[in-house]
């Protein structure tokens, strides 16, 4: 992150106070996010918003299959084997440090960087965010965050959560999303353009459009 980029003060003055920059959408895991100010500093720490928690980007779908073509994950079903196996070390490597922390007897464990940020997602320090299309998609990274107990903190451009919006509204799941966009790849063609506006129908895994009036709600 460049804090002297040009960009900060156009966004200032368009009326965008706080960001949260991310990295990637090409890896199953593209690494931590921060959120700042769009305030003048020198550095990063002087533009971090005070007591906000890093995040993890994660992504799924089509960006990681075409990324990993020639070496890894070429399906969904890879993408979520790849989740899975990273979280199971993960997992391993929290339970040798929470030991460790909790009776100091010995050598510490070996750092591990990458496991080190799955680790503290799952102890929820790290919020999890993740770059998702379609509905099935995240309600299957939905199962995933419970078999391992991390928390989504968000669906990012999120096309089609209108078809899931009740199981997002019960899950506590946002969905951050484009005002308008969808259809230029195949993962995006169920994309509507009341999307951004939608609130779970009662009864049903469908959402009702906002009208203005509404927004509120």
């Amino acid at each position: 992150m460049w804090p002297q980029d040009p960009q900060f003060p156009r966004d200032l003055a368009g009326g965008v106070t706080t960001v949260q920059i991310l990295p990637g959408s090409g890896n199953l895991f593209g690494g931590r996010s921060v959120v700042l100010k769009v305030v003048p500093s020198a550095t990063v720490q002087g533009m971090k918003f005070p007591g906000a928690k890093y995040g993890l980007k994660m992504a799924c779908g089509e960006n990681p299959m075409r990324v990993y073509s020639t070496r890894g994950p070429q399906t969904r079903m890879g993408d979520v084997a790849g989740y899975r196996a990273a979280w199971i070390q993960a997992e391993a490597y929290r339970r040798r440090w929470d030991k460790w922390l909790a009776d100091r007897a010995g050598d510490p464990p070996t750092r591990d960087l990458n496991l080190e940020t799955l680790a503290e997602a799952l102890r929820g320090n790290i919020l999890v965010h993740m770059h998702c299309y379609m509905a099935d998609e995240m309600a299957a990274l939905i199962d995933v965050s419970k078999e391992f107990g991390y928390k989504i903190r968000s669906f990012h451009h999120a096309i089609e959560a209108y078809k899931i919006a009740d199981v997002l509204a019960k899950e506590g799941i946002a969905a951050s999303m484009w005002a308008d966009w969808g259809g230029s790849k195949m993962e995006m063609m169920d994309g509507i353009r009341a999307w951004p506006s939608c609130r779970p129908r009662a009864g049903s895994s469908s959402c009702t459009p906002m009208m203005p009036r509404d927004r509120s709600a």
